[in-house]
C-alpha cells in the first residue's frame, strides 16, 4: 500500500507539472506533408493524427516522414498507435498492425523499447526476422556490429517504479484516466515477469545442457584419439619388432 501511494504520489506530480508545460502542436504537420520535424523544448510536446499519438518529452526530437513513417532522432518519446505505422532508427524499425502503447528512449548507440500495451514488432538492422514485444517486456537495440547486424538484448520484463516514473511524465491525460491503466497494466505486467522467468530458466537449462553435450563430446573425441594413437604406436612395434 505504501508503494501504490507513493506511485501514485509520483504520479501526479509529473502529470501536474508536465501538463502545465505542454505544447501541442498546431503546425501542418502530417505524414501527406512529410518531412517535418517537430522539436520539444523546455516542455513537453504532442503530436496527434489519424494515425498515432506521439508524447515528446522536453529536448525530444522526431521527424514524420513520407508512408506513414516517423523517424525517432532523440529523447523520450509515449507513443499509441491505431494503425501500422512504422517508427524508425538506424538499428531498427518498430511497427504495430493493432492497437499498441509504448515508452521510447532514443540515444546516440540505442533504442529502449518498453511494450506498455499489445504487441510491438522489431526487425533490426541486418537482419529480416521480425521480433515481437508483447507488453510488459523490453528490449535495447544499439549499434551495428561487426556482423551487420544491430546488437540487441535479450527481452526483459520491465522494471516496475522506472516504468511507472516514466510513463506517468509523459501520460497525454487525465490522472483520474491514468490510474485504471496502470491498474490494468499492474496485472499485465505480473504476467509478463513470470513468462520472463520461465523462458530464462528455459534458456539457461539449454544452455547447461547444451554445455555438457559440448563437454561429453569432447571427451569422447579424446578418448578416440588416444585409441587412435595407441593403435599406431602398437603397429609400428609390429611392424619394427
Amino acid at each position: 500500500m505504501k508503494l501504490m501511494r507513493l506511485l501514485c504520489w509520483i504520479m501526479v506530480f509529473c502529470i501536474d507539472v508536465h501538463v502545465k508545460a505542454e505544447e501541442t502542436h498546431k503546425e501542418k504537420c502530417d505524414f501527406n506533408r512529410g518531412n517535418c520535424v517537430i522539436l520539444a523544448e523546455d516542455g513537453r510536446r504532442v503530436f496527434r493524427s489519424d494515425e498515432i499519438l506521439v508524447m515528446l518529452a522536453p529536448r525530444a526530437l522526431l521527424e514524420i516522414r513520407n508512408e506513414n513513417t516517423v523517424q525517432l532522432v532523440k529523447g523520450d518519446f509515449y507513443i499509441e498507435t491505431e494503425q501500422p505505422v512504422k517508427l524508425q532508427t538506424p538499428y531498427a524499425k518498430i511497427w504495430c498492425e493493432g492497437e499498441c502503447k509504448g515508452l521510447f528512449s532514443r540515444t546516440a548507440v540505442t533504442l529502449e523499447v518498453k511494450s506498455l500495451d499489445g504487441n510491438w514488432r522489431i526487425t533490426r538492422a541486418g537482419e529480416k526476422t521480425v521480433y515481437v514485444v508483447p507488453a510488459g517486456l523490453q528490449v535495447s537495440i544499439g549499434e551495428v556490429a561487426e556482423n551487420g547486424q544491430a546488437q540487441m538484448e535479450f527481452p526483459q520484463s520491465l522494471p516496475w517504479v522506472p516504468t511507472i516514473k516514466q510513463w506517468a511524465s509523459l501520460y497525454p491525460g487525465k490522472v483520474s484516466e491514468f490510474k485504471p491503466e496502470l491498474e490494468k497494466f499492474r496485472q499485465v505486467w505480473r504476467e509478463a515477469v513470470e513468462a520472463v522467468s520461465v523462458l530464462h530458466q528455459t534458456v539457461a537449462t539449454r544452455a547447461v545442457a547444451s554445455h555438457e553435450a559440448e563437454v561429453e563430446q569432447a571427451r569422447r573425441q579424446r578418448l578416440a584419439q588416444l585409441r587412435e594413437d595407441q593403435g599406431l604406436r602398437n603397429l609400428f612395434r609390429d611392424k619394427n619388432p
